[in-house]
């Protein structure tokens, strides 16, 4: 299924160079065109994605076709979109004079890159890049108070309420028929935001932005239970399980058998819920760096665990008090915990690492 699909957006990229700019329809209920990141970054996380399940699969010259255009696409956006604060749209706006933002700044131009880190795929972009666009996403398009901005199509908030617009046009260049839904607010949008300002390190700004969602969404004048958009439950506002594996950099390879946690929040102990296909239940970073993780339901085989952003040497494992074999490579403030043989973890089980 995934080959067939690449099949056909590569007849989008015809010299597989990995970049679209083409007409190119999307969820705005409209078609855009030219070069953008809000796409781009999508091509390219699906390109990565495709890459690693061929390695998978033993397609070894397959998955590198598939990583070279995925860089070689990203090369390319960072050559003729980076502006400095952010990536514009490289469109001619004398033939497509309508639903186009150009130099805006869309507050959806990081979509792929998001993606990329749910799935723990390699960054789409530039990291130092990425992390000033998001900044700037939450510098220019957040507002205190949403009076004085165009009539949006659909209203989301009230004059007076905080959010996050969808597009804006920091320094002029607003077409007369911009891209659709500019000027409103949607959750599924500021919750992404919102986890990309984590995994970027801007956790003050990304509660300042969720602090403002749940405002609006308190009970009183609009449900806690039914993020709005174009009908109730929308599902874009699912984005908002992200924010959980952004602030915990949770992640599960079945195959490999290996769990990945991490504590983003800035808080000395985390202890955080997470959820794995045959299991769920909960781990702790305790102040030491220390890990117990606990299953609560299901069951799980676990080969091998990474904890990020730790600089630690020799661990001691144990899984329920007995001791196991383990060794842990360190690198680049990444440690991977080996562990001898497959472990079988089931409900009540607790396995933990100790430095």
């Amino acid at each position: 299924m995934s080959s067939r699909t690449l099949v056909f957006i590569h007849e989008n990229d015809p010299d597989q160079q990995g970049t679209i700019e083409g007409e190119q329809p999307n969820t705005y209920d409209i078609s855009i065109f030219g070069l953008n990141t809000f796409l781009g970054t999508l091509y390219s996380a699906a390109l990565y994605a495709a890459g690693h399940m061929a390695e998978r699969l033993g397609h070894a010259e397959r998955a590198e076709q598939l990583r070279s255009m995925a860089a070689n696409g990203s090369a390319i956006m960072e050559e003729r979109l980076w502006q400095g604060e952010w990536y514009i749209q490289e469109v001619d706006l004398e033939q497509y004079s309508e639903q186009n933002w150009a130099t805006g700044l869309h507050s959806d131009h990081l979509l792929g890159q998001w993606w990329a880190d749910v799935l723990q795929l390699p960054s789409t972009l530039d990291p130092e890049h990425i992390r000033k666009a998001v900044e700037s996403i939450f510098t220019y398009n957040f507002r205190e108070n949403l009076e004085g901005i165009p009539t949006p199509e659909r209203w989301f908030g009230v004059p007076s309420d905080a959010g996050l617009i969808n597009c804006t046009w920091p320094h002029e260049g607003r077409p007369e028929v911009p891209t659709r839904y500019s000027d409103e607010v949607w959750t599924g949008l500021e919750y992404e935001v919102a986890a990309l300002l984590i995994s970027t390190g801007q956790m003050d700004k990304a509660m300042t932005l969720l602090q403002a969602v749940r405002d609006r969404y308190d009970g009183h004048r609009m449900n806690p239970w039914n993020d709005i958009e174009c009908g109730d439950h929308y599902v874009r506002a699912m984005s908002s399980w992200s924010l959980l594996l952004a602030a915990t950099d949770f992640g599960w390879d079945a195959q490999l058998g290996e769990l990945t946690l991490g504590n983003r929040t800035g808080q000395e102990r985390l202890v955080a819920p997470f959820f794995a296909a045959p299991a769920w239940g909960t781990y702790e970073i305790d102040a030491d760096g220390d890990i117990t993780i606990r299953v609560i339901g299901g069951e799980i085989e676990v080969k091998s665990v990474v904890v990020k952003d730790v600089a630690a040497g020799d661990a001691a494992v144990s899984l329920d008090r007995a001791i196991i074999e383990a060794t842990a490579v360190s690198s680049e403030q990444v440690l991977v915990v080996n562990l001898s043989a497959s472990n079988h973890l089931a409900k009540g089980s607790k396995l933990q690492i100790t430095f």
